[in-house]
């Protein structure tokens, strides 16, 4: 007996599993659980069943799992079976499963069977254990020396394991995947890489950027995520020739074909206006054709420019708002000339089909088996593969590597936004570019097997 509450249910009525019997008042069953874990009763491999009876109240509050509550409603008191000594009856006893995970948190289920365990026993935690941690080292992972022949990962998601690692007193050994995938399915039908080696239990925790799929979770459990990543890609921009029309780009061409349609229609008017009155005033001798029509000119021009003639003051202050116009344009235009004599840099694009567009032959280029390769493959995207622009690289090329390819033959590299860091902004005084879009996104998080106990007590951490 634990407590004067508390005894053992018979191991023949129970068989393999250990028992108790608990009055119905939580500070018995609070004091039963300490007992259990100050006398390592809940390690890894131990089924038990709790038989709770009720001695006074019908209802009983139980602690569960992740800070929720159960509440056991108890039938009315009938006879049972129930002592080692003898066959002392004792009011009717209702059986839960028991579950204890690695951080001591506890749920209960109902069950008719003791045989039956609703849910796999649970170590109480991970103090000792060495867990295998599997990542493809793309970086910002890297593998970092830490004696003759032995290395770790590192990088800001180790951190973060590490972090937890340290408060759960666990240690774990950094693992190449068997193949360099994040995620892959061979021809056989077996999943590989990252993501497929903890499916398949060849590692316990899988790290780095894992982003989250429908195909992925179909396999793995998730944690939270650690940070939020952008699929884009990294271009030459290189620099632009000025033409003749650069003069005219700060505005659109809509823009330009109003005012000059609103010039042309008000120049119209003035021009009919004008010649209808110089016609009415030529009408009572009218010359002959040729020198009629140099007339009309004349008297045209003369009602125009002469500033003198009250009779001409009508198309004036058309004139004049029109000149104004002029006057305020060339001014916004006049330092936009020097694009004339200095080269600038390509103006950006947006999207991969836009660099095409600009420059037909541009070579793109992604690593294999990584998240960027899985968007590339998308739709959206078949043109480029059918007109044979995508290079697929190995997923071990560096990026000093890529980037060098990328300024000399001013080709393309679809990857995440934040897989540079100071690479790409010392690559930028060169004139490589970042798009500004994201393609896709990106998300760096850790991954366990399916119904792993591993995934509350990371998420919590």
């Amino acid at each position: 007996m634990l407590f004067s509450e508390v005894s053992l249910v018979p191991e023949t009525e129970t068989e393999a599993f250990s028992g108790l019997l608990l009055a119905s008042t939580p500070g018995t069953l609070s004091r039963a659980l300490a007992s259990l874990r100050k006398r390592n009763l809940t390690r890894q491999g131990a089924r038990w069943v709790l038989a709770v009876s009720s001695l006074e109240k019908k209802q009983l509050v139980l602690p569960g799992y992740d800070g929720e509550q159960l509440v056991l409603h108890f039938p009315k008191p009938s006879p049972v079976h129930g002592d080692c000594g003898g066959q002392k009856k004792r009011p009717a006893a209702s059986l839960y499963s028991l579950r204890t995970s690695r951080n001591s948190s506890t749920c209960w289920n109902r069950v008719v069977d003791p045989k039956v365990q609703l849910f796999e026993p649970y170590p109480s935690d991970l103090a000792g254990r060495t867990l295998r941690v599997v990542s493809l080292g793309v970086y910002p992972v890297r593998k970092a020396p830490v004696a003759a022949g032995e290395w770790k990962w590192t990088g800001f998601v180790f951190d973060v394991l590490n972090c937890i690692a340290d408060s759960l007193h666990f240690r774990y050994e950094s693992t190449d995947p068997e193949h360099h995938y994040y995620f892959a399915q061979l021809k056989n039908g077996l999943h590989v890489g990252v993501i497929g080696d903890v499916a398949r239990k060849v590692a316990d925790v899988a790290a780095g950027d894992l982003s989250r799929t429908s195909a992925r979770d179909a396999h793995v459990d998730f944690t939270n995520f650690i940070l939020d990543d952008a699929v884009t890609f990294v271009y030459s921009r290189g620099t632009s020739e000025p033409g003749l029309w650069t003069v005219l780009k700060p505005f659109p061409t809509s823009v330009w074909a109003l005012t000059f349609a609103a010039m042309l229609l008000v120049g119209a008017f003035l021009l009919g206006f004008n010649v209808a009155r110089t016609l009415l005033i030529g009408a009572h001798s009218p010359p002959k054709r040729g020198s009629r029509v140099l007339a009309v000119a004349t008297l045209v021009l003369q009602s125009l420019l002469r500033q003198d003639s009250s009779t001409n003051g009508g198309p004036r202050p058309l004139l004049g708002c029109w000149y104004v116009v002029c006057l305020v344009l060339s001014t916004v235009y006049c330092g936009r000339l020097t694009a004339f004599y200095l080269p600038t840099l390509e103006e950006p694009v947006a999207s991969l089909e836009e660099l095409v567009l600009r420059r037909p032959h541009t070579v793109v280029l992604v690593k294999n088996g990584s998240l960027p390769y899985e968007t590339v493959r998308q739709p959206a995207y078949e043109s480029l593969w059918r007109r044979h622009l995508v290079h697929v690289v190995q997923a071990s090329t560096p990026v000093d590597d890529l980037l060098l390819a990328v300024q000399r033959r001013r080709a393309a590299w679809v990857a995440e936004a934040a897989f540079g860091g100071a690479r790409i902004r010392e690559a930028r005084l060169h004139g490589v570019s970042v798009a500004g879009t994201s393609m896709a996104v990106s998300r760096w998080c850790m991954a366990v097997a399916k119904g792993s106990p591993l995934l509350p007590l990371f998420d919590r951490k």
